[in-house]
């Protein structure tokens, strides 16, 4: 109902506040509002990576919920995923990027 981007009482990044640079979840709360209003190009711009794992941490949560077990290399899945967390990350705070993303 409130825009993160418009409202105060959603709570600020600690590591942007600390550091000034944009940790790998920094936007995901403006993306999922953008989402859930069905802007895709404008989640996408705000926090790339959320939006395309997105659909994969869904599935991850509901095979967990109903215990299909079907995800039989979970580590490294997880390895992968916070790998990419982590260049993500650095990425996203080199000048380059950082033209890109508006920011």
């Amino acid at each position: 109902m409130f825009d993160p981007a418009h409202s105060s009482f959603y709570p600020n990044c600690i590591f942007k506040r600390v550091t000034g640079w944009s940790c790998p979840a920094c936007g995901c709360l403006r993306a999922t509002h953008q989402l859930l209003h069905g802007h895709l190009a404008a989640a996408f711009q705000l926090n790339p990576l959320y939006i395309v794992l997105l659909p994969l941490l869904i599935w991850i949560s509901l095979d967990e919920l109903f215990a299909t077990n079907t995800f039989k290399k979970r580590t490294a899945f997880g390895w992968i995923i916070v790998g990419s967390l982590i260049v993500f990350g650095v990425l996203r705070n080199l000048p380059p990027f950082l033209a890109w993303s508006g920011q």
